[in-house]
């Protein structure tokens, strides 16, 4: 059987915050240029 290794919690905080940054830098203004003030606030919602 293949053992797993755990992720610690300070490799999860920053996964989680690593993504953070890609949604502000790149999906943000994707979402902006194609669907306007409304998709940024449906995003917003979610």
């Amino acid at each position: 059987m293949i053992k797993v290794k755990e992720m610690t919690y300070g490799n999860k905080y920053t996964a989680v915050l690593n993504i953070i940054k890609l949604l502000d830098s790149f999906v943000l203004p994707l979402v902006k240029k194609h669907m306007g003030s409304e998709g940024i606030e449906e995003l917003n919602r979610i």
